[in-house]
């Protein structure tokens, strides 16, 4: 029944500590929990009535046996029941904020019971005269838990962390009846337990990246933190790193060194993955040790985006032909953003029109807005296509009409739907002989180059058979 009372009341002070713990910041320190501790030490010590303590050092411990003090009418006051040695071992910069005692304790009996007289702390191995009694008598037949002090209750007097881990530091308790009948009654307390808040300094922590000069994106800043106090301890323990921006440290953590008593410094450096909005907070956190709490500082580094550009080589075709595949150069772009570039040109296919400009498109857009982009642009030319018609000879008698004149495509070809215009000349003349076939009015529109080669119309004699006449 006691032990799982006493497991309980634990559980209970755990729960506490960790309220507390997670609270937040006292001042500018957080706030501490050291214990509930029990005394290693119990005695009987005289001055406060006439009744001695049997078994004074059973409050070292829960459970059976108990210290008790045996009251009658004639003898209503016990001594003190006092409670040392209960081993704390608080930093040596601690700010002690409060001190709270929990005593277990029953009386035997009731009407009449057991009241408090004296509860008081031990300092030094004085008792204090800071009396914080209670006016409830102690329940009968079970045991119950009464708390004297607080959190933020300091007894009448100062702290230091030395007085608390003195071993002549602890509580002492002394009680009484009142003077109502001849029966006996027992003070049993089973535990004097204490529980001691402190703070701790906090150490003031700064980040210097080289007072937020701008870098561009791509590379990357150290950033320095550094963890300082003003008294004789130095700040040991990590800092932790984090950033608004998108970004990365190359250690998260990194290990506190000291330069000088009372300071400590440790590096990381940071490369941001995006500009963002092109400042990035950088915040060092402190992690605290056990003679400060934690801390944090920040720096803001300006982030400017990165020079870059695009230039398409410039290309040519012949009219009618296929484009060809485009090029060109990327310059600036880091290699893990993986960008690319999509060429293209502005449309049109005559010789007149060009040269047409070649422009690209690049991706992955989401990354382009780290750089600060020249898009150049370049030409793309067409060029005349050159084609050969060769007229075709020709031949007929004197007096016979001129046969067509034509031609054939020796050399080249003609693109889309185009068409030839115009016809084939020849040199003037019906005698016999040999007149030259000329290109005359045949053309092709402005995209080609043609060439003519000419030919011959031949004429001839055409030669007469007379017929026979019979006489």
């Amino acid at each position: 029944m006691k032990s799982h009372k006493y497991r309980l009341r634990v559980t209970i002070a755990l729960t506490v500590i960790l309220l507390l713990l997670v609270a937040g910041p006292v001042s500018t320190a957080l706030a501490y929990t050291a214990g509930p501790n029990d005394a290693g030490t119990g005695t009987n010590v005289e001055g406060a009535g006439s009744v001695d303590w049997v078994e004074p050092n059973a409050i070292t411990s829960p459970g059976s046996p108990y210290a008790v003090a045996t009251l009658n009418k004639d003898n209503r006051y016990s001594n003190y029941l006092q409670g040392t040695n209960y081993s704390f071992n608080l930093p040596i910069n601690a700010i002690i904020t409060g001190i709270e005692v929990v005593i277990t304790h029953m009386s035997s009996g009731n009407n009449p019971s057991i009241y408090d007289n004296i509860v008081s702390l031990v300092k030094a191995g004085a008792i204090l005269p800071d009396n914080k009694a209670s006016l409830t008598p102690w329940l009968k037949g079970d045991f119950s838990t009464t708390t004297y002090g607080s959190s933020t209750d300091l007894w009448g007097t100062t702290w230091t962390p030395a007085d608390i881990n003195d071993p002549n530091f602890g509580v002492a308790l002394a009680v009484y009846r009142p003077n109502q009948g001849n029966n006996l009654r027992d003070a049993i307390v089973d535990t004097m337990q204490i529980t001691v808040y402190y703070a701790l300094d906090t150490a003031t922590t700064t980040v210097d990246c080289g007072t937020g000069a701008p870098i561009t994106y791509g590379d990357s800043i150290s950033c320095k933190a550094t963890v300082t106090d003003a008294g004789t301890l130095t700040p040991t323990g990590t800092v932790s790193w984090t950033t608004d921006g998108s970004g990365i440290f190359d250690f998260t953590q990194c290990t506190l060194n000291e330069v000088t008593v009372g300071i400590s410094t440790c590096s990381v450096n940071y490369t941001p993955t995006s500009i963002g909005t092109g400042t990035h907070l950088i915040t060092a956190n402190y992690g605290g040790d056990t003679n400060y709490s934690p801390s944090s500082g920040t720096d803001t580094v300006t982030i400017n985006k990165k020079p870059a550009s695009v230039t398409p080589n410039a290309t040519s075709k012949t009219y009618g032909d296929l484009d060809p595949a485009f090029t060109g150069t990327l310059s600036g772009f880091l290699v893990g953003d993986g960008v690319t570039a999509a060429y293209s040109r502005t449309a049109g296919e005559i010789v007149s029109g060009s040269p047409y400009a070649i422009s690209a498109t690049l991706s992955p857009t989401a990354v382009l807005s780290n750089y600060d982009i020249t898009y150049n642009t370049a030409n793309f030319t067409i060029t005349t296509r050159s084609i050969t018609v060769t007229a075709d000879a020709k031949t007929k008698g004197v007096g016979q009409p001129d046969p067509p004149l034509t031609f054939q495509v020796t050399s080249g070809s003609l693109a889309f739907s185009d068409a030839f215009s115009g016809s084939l000349t020849r040199d003037a003349g019906e005698a016999v002989g040999t007149y030259p076939i000329r290109q005359g009015s045949l053309a092709l529109n402005d995209n080609y180059n043609l060439t003519f080669n000419g030919a011959n119309l031949t004429i001839t004699n055409i030669r007469i058979i007379l017929p026979i006449i019979m006489r």
